[in-house]
Formats: structure tokens, C-alpha cells, sequence
């Protein structure tokens, strides 16, 4: 079930979740230690975004030159050296190689936002792939948890935080060594058709319906905290132990479903997830803000449902899941901004209606644009 290709993306989705969500705790160290006032510090993510946009928006191109396996290989050496920069940076209080490691990050998480995904369309069986994609995706929320308790556990210890970045370094290069010297790693062939064309109709369908979810998913998650601590007037620890949660629900249900597989047809979980998440949005808003939470678990299994039903019905599927997955890094590269500028001007509780249409036009496409297979 676990080809070492499999492992491969496992690993890297996991790592870039290890990383990725380091840097949240991180931020208000670098303000306090680097003497940067908020706008310089927010380049340690302006950054890694651009270069993630620019990496996965050209992967039609360096796709075309490398397997999805030796670029993952070239994703993970990237989040070692980008390790060991910030621990570096650390030591030499150097702001400069901060904002190297985030070039270096941002390259690595356009590389993995693409190819770990065409990996699994490629390796997984018709049987498997559910719980496969679920897996997959469940890397990332056991990394978003671990990450900044690590870095809360150094905080708090006698060793220096360069020390964890210089420990993970480490780990990660050795992750890297194994996977270089693995002699079974194969499959995962070069998709030589690949181009810039996104014209064809499934990849207009397909692509509205994930960046469409991806931007409800990321909308809760990033404004939640927010919400309910400035219109629900719950304090800041209570709100980000909420926000925890949705997290610990996002990955139960990801988790559940790599383990478990239900006989009940892809397209009809996706209709239960978006229903669900409609009826949870309308409570949390207007009922009790708690109700909001439990959007995390309604939304675990959508995007691994969604992968798994290209798997099996849709021909080539590996060269759509591509492509798609660059509109989604397209998406989440302008999703930020225009939320922030959303909330700045009317308020997070009005921001967050946006997930009404953003569900709607999921139930369309799912009702009426996709085959009930």
C-alpha cells in the first residue's frame, strides 16, 4: 500500500506542514529579538508566497524535466537548507537570512503543493485512494499541531531556539539521504503532456469546485480566532484554544477516514460535507459561535474526497490533479489580501459571510456539474 513514492509524499507534505506552521509562534520572537517593526516582519510570509506562486504556477514547465519524485527530493534539501538558515539567522540575529530561509520555504511549497498530490493520483489503486488522500492531507495537521508545541517546549527550556531549527535541519537531511539512496524509488512517471493550457472543461469545473472550497476552508481558519474574540467578545486564550480545535477536528476526520472507508459514493460525502458546513456556519453565526469549531470536522474529508473521485472516474487523472492543484496555490496566493482587506473595511463578522457563497457555488457545481458516480 505504501510504495517508497508514497512515503516520499508523505513525508514532504508533513515537513511542509513542520515548517510552514513554525512560523506563526516564531513571529513574535523575530519582533522582539530582530528589533523589525510588523510590516518588515510580515516578509518572512509575503515572500515564501511569492516564490510558492512562482514555483507551482511554473510547474508546467519544470515538470516537464523532472519526475514529481526528484523534485520532492529537491523540496526536502530546500526545507533543510531553509532550516538551517533560520537557525543561522537566529544566531547571527541576521534578518536577511530569515528572509532567505522564506525564498527557500516558498520554492519548496509550490514544489510539494503540486507534486505530492500527482504522486498519489499516479501510485494510488482504485481500491486505496481515499484513504490514501486522506493520509495524506492528515501529514499536514499532525505537523501544524506539532510545530509550534516544539517551539512553544523550547521556548520554555534551557536550550536556544536556534537549537530547533538547527535540530530539525538535521533530521530533515537525513529524511533526504534515505529517500536519495533508496533504490526502490520509482513510478511516478514524467507528465511530458503537461502545458499551459487550462482551458479544457474538467479543469474549469474541477478547479472552481477545490480553489471554491479551499477559500471557504482557509476563510474560517484564518478569521475564527478573530471572530470570536472581537464580535463575540471571547478572550484571546479561549479563542485560540477554539481555533485549536477546528484543527484537531480538521485532522480527526482526515485521520477517521484513512483508516475507515465508508460505502457511500464520493459525490454524496461531498454534498454531507457542504451541507453540513452551511448548517454549521448559520449556527456558529447567528446561534452560538462555538458551532463554528465543528466547520474543521465537516471540512476534513471534502478535499481528499474531492482528489479521490478524480482518481476513479475522471481519464488522466494525474494531469488534471496537476493542474488543478496550481489553480489552488493561484487561489490561496490572492485569498489572503483580499479577506484582510474584506475584514478591514467591514468588520471579520461580515467577512465571514462570504462562506455562503462560497458553499453555494460548491452545492452548484456539485448538484449540477459534476456526475453522480
Amino acid at each position: 500500500m505504501f510504495s517508497p513514492s508514497i512515503l516520499l509524499a508523505y513525508f514532504a507534505l508533513f515537513l511542509l506542514g513542520l515548517v510552514d506552521n513554525v512560523r506563526g509562534p516564531f513571529y513574535p520572537y523575530l519582533l522582539d529579538n530582530f528589533h523589525v517593526n510588523k510590516t518588515t516582519a510580515s516578509w518572512i510570509f509575503t515572500l515564501s508566497s511569492i516564490t510558492s506562486l512562482l514555483s507551482s504556477v511554473s510547474s508546467p514547465f519544470w515538470l516537464k524535466y523532472l519526475r514529481p519524485v526528484y523534485a520532492l527530493k529537491i523540496s526536502i534539501f530546500a526545507h533543510s537548507l531553509c532550516l538551517f538558515l533560520m537557525g543561522l539567522g537566529i544566531t547571527k540575529l541576521s534578518f536577511a537570512l530569515i528572509l532567505l530561509s522564506s525564498l527557500l520555504l516558498g520554492l519548496a511549497m509550490g514544489i510539494q503543493g503540486v507534486c505530492v498530490n500527482t504522486i498519489l493520483a499516479q501510485e494510488a489503486t482504485i481500491s486505496n485512494s481515499r484513504k490514501l488522500f486522506s493520509g495524506l492531507h492528515s501529514m499536514y495537521g499532525i505537523a501544524s499541531l506539532v510545530s509550534p508545541f516544539l517551539f512553544g517546549l523550547i521556548i520554555k527550556s534551557p536550550f536556544s531556539v536556534q537549537s530547533l531549527f538547527y535540530f530539525l535541519s538535521f533530521i530533515t537531511l537525513l529524511i533526504f539521504i534515505y529517500f536519495l539512496r533508496t533504490p526502490k524509488l520509482h513510478g511516478a512517471r514524467e507528465i511530458k503532456d503537461i502545458d499551459f493550457n487550462f482551458k479544457e472543461k474538467n479543469i474549469f469545473i474541477y478547479g472552481t469546485l477545490m480553489c471554491t472550497y479551499v477559500c471557504f476552508e482557509i476563510l474560517i481558519s484564518s478569521r475564527l480566532s478573530l471572530l470570536l474574540n472581537e464580535h463575540f467578545k471571547i478572550s484571546l486564550d479561549t479563542s485560540s484554544f477554539l481555533l485549536s480545535l477546528f484543527f484537531v477536528g480538521l485532522l480527526a476526520g482526515r485521520l477517521f477516514f484513512s483508516f475507515v472507508h465508508l460505502d457511500i459514493k464520493s459525490i454524496n460525502l461531498l454534498k454531507i460535507s457542504t451541507i453540513s458546513n452551511l448548517i454549521l456556519l448559520s449556527l456558529g453565526l447567528y446561534i452560538r459561535a462555538e458551532f463554528l469549531v465543528i466547520t474543521g470536522l465537516a471540512c476534513s474529508f471534502f478535499f481528499p474526497t474531492v482528489l479521490d473521485y478524480l482518481k476513479k472516474n475522471i481519464e488522466n487523472s494525474e494531469l488534471l490533479i496537476t493542474k488543478i492543484m496550481i489553480l489552488v496555490s493561484l487561489s490561496l496566493s490572492l485569498l489572503h489580501p483580499i479577506f484582510s482587506k474584506i475584514s478591514e473595511l467591514y468588520g471579520s463578522y461580515l467577512a465571514v459571510h462570504i462562506g455562503y457563497v462560497l458553499l453555494f457555488v460548491v452545492l452548484y457545481i456539485l448538484q449540477f456539474k459534476v456526475d453522480a458516480k
